[in-house]
C-alpha cells in the first residue's frame, strides 16, 4: 500500500512540474503577444484614424506651436 502511494506522489510531482513549465510558457507568450495595458490604437496592426495620418509625423503640441 505504501509503495503505491509513493508512486502516485512521484507521478503527481512530475505532472506538476510539467504543468508549471507549460504555464510559464503560456504566460510568456501572452505577455509577448497581448499587452493588456497597451491601448488598441497603439497596438501593431491596429487601424489608424484619418486624423492620425495628418501632420506629417508631428505631434499635436508641435502642430499647435
Amino acid at each position: 500500500m505504501k509503495v503505491y502511494k509513493d508512486e502516485i506522489i512521484r507521478q503527481l510531482k512530475r505532472e506538476s512540474e510539467s504543468l508549471k513549465g507549460c504555464t510559464m510558457e503560456l504566460v510568456a507568450n501572452l505577455a509577448m503577444h497581448d499587452n493588456a495595458h497597451t491601448s488598441p490604437s497603439l497596438r501593431r496592426g491596429g487601424k489608424r484614424k484619418k486624423d492620425q495620418n495628418k501632420g506629417g509625423g508631428k505631434s499635436g503640441a508641435e502642430e499647435r506651436a
